[in-house]
């Protein structure tokens, strides 16, 4: 793990990351007071991360860092390829709803350094 990360997860694509993504990224949220209705919102957005990253990475797998802090969860996914993390945004829309990325996180952010492309997906307990 990376400086301060409570887990990273690198998963392969497939029936299996849905689940182990959901299940990961709840725990982390619930240790850090999320309520029923906010947990069901990491399930959907580890959903979508699950089906869509995969297709962005520079590995193919689905590369996850997740930090909690005050009520609060960060999820730092890549490597990505790049445009990658607008890749992702533009996954999982809804007519008249738009990005589920976009609808249930607090930020969202596309950050880039040496080693790739990241999106910055932050959540916190009460949206």
């Amino acid at each position: 793990m990376s400086g301060g990360e409570d887990a990273r997860l690198c998963v392969e694509p497939g029936p299996i990351a849905a689940p182990v993504l959901a299940r990961v990224i709840g725990m982390l949220a619930a240790r850090v007071d999320f309520s029923v209705d906010r947990l069901n919102d990491t399930v959907l957005v580890a959903d979508a991360l699950a089906a869509h990253t995969g297709d962005h990475t520079v590995s193919g797998n689905v590369q996850i860092g997740i930090t909690t802090g005050d009520r609060s969860l960060a999820l730092h996914v890549g490597p990505l390829l790049p445009g990658g993390g607008e890749g992702l945004l533009r996954t999982d829309v809804l007519p008249d709803i738009g990005s589920v990325l976009d609808r249930l996180a607090d930020e969202i952010s596309v950050q880039s350094d040496d080693g790739g492309e990241y999106l910055l997906i932050r959540m916190t307990s009460s949206a």
